[in-house]
């Protein structure tokens, strides 16, 4: 299966808009501040791993094709030192494997013998904006809603209000786990009326997490 860079990029970039956001100190009752909360609980527990299923149900579709593999984190508080980093391994139905550290991304297929790196840029793909800016920088391109409320369970919609947003995606939703101060599920549509849907469980500690937040070292190196 071959890799996709802008697509996997906007992917990767959305899973992270929350749990590799920068804190912004709150106290308000509003939806930004129970993204706040999450990222606070994530942080406090990395660095952690869990199970996701990622479905894409193209726009006038109604079945949708599902992936599937391991998300692993490591996050840090502000002010404190470190590299961030978040890892994709997915396993069905074909592995892949993508890996983002602060502005290095790097994406690859085991087995092969090459795989890409790319520096990204701070403003060249959507959703970027998402994984660089505080909560108070992320208010001048997202509006924020709580748009529902189950038990323990928050759901945060997203709304672009500036063109370059705009331009990408249409509607994110987040929802929480209120308790437990998880990401449950991510979904989005893009521009075109795909849906793409993030779902996530059994959050783990990782005991070596410079095996999980180290390309691997085997591989010829296509910078992009």
């Amino acid at each position: 299966m071959t890799l996709s860079g802008p697509r996997w990029i906007r992917t990767a970039a959305l899973i992270a808009a929350l749990i590799a956001a920068p804190l912004a100190a709150t106290d308000e009752p509003d939806a930004w501040s129970h993204v706040v909360a999450v990222r606070e609980g994530l942080t406090a527990a990395s660095p952690l791993a869990a199970d996701f299923v990622q479905s894409f149900t193209p726009s006038g579709f109604s079945v949708a094709d599902e992936e599937s593999g391991v998300l692993a984190m490591r996050l840090v508080g502000a002010g404190a030192d470190g590299t961030e980093c978040v890892r994709w391994d997915y396993q069905e139905p074909f592995a892949k494997g993508f890996l983002l550290c602060d502005r290095v991304a790097w994406a690859w297929n085991p087995g092969e013998q090459t795989g890409r790196r790319q520096v990204i840029a701070r403003a060249d793909e959507f959703g970027l904006d998402l994984l660089r800016l505080s909560v108070e920088q992320l208010r001048l391109s997202y509006d924020a809603s709580v748009a529902a409320r189950e038990g323990d369970r928050i759901e945060v919609r997203l709304e672009p209000t500036s063109e370059s947003a705009a331009a990408e995606i249409r509607d994110a939703s987040l929802e929480l786990d209120r308790e437990s101060r998880r990401l449950l599920t991510l979904s989005y549509h893009d521009v075109e009326g795909n849906l793409t849907r993030f779902t996530l469980g059994d959050y783990r500690p990782i005991a070596d997490p410079e095996a999980f937040f180290t390309p691997p070292g085997d591989l010829d190196w296509l910078e992009e």
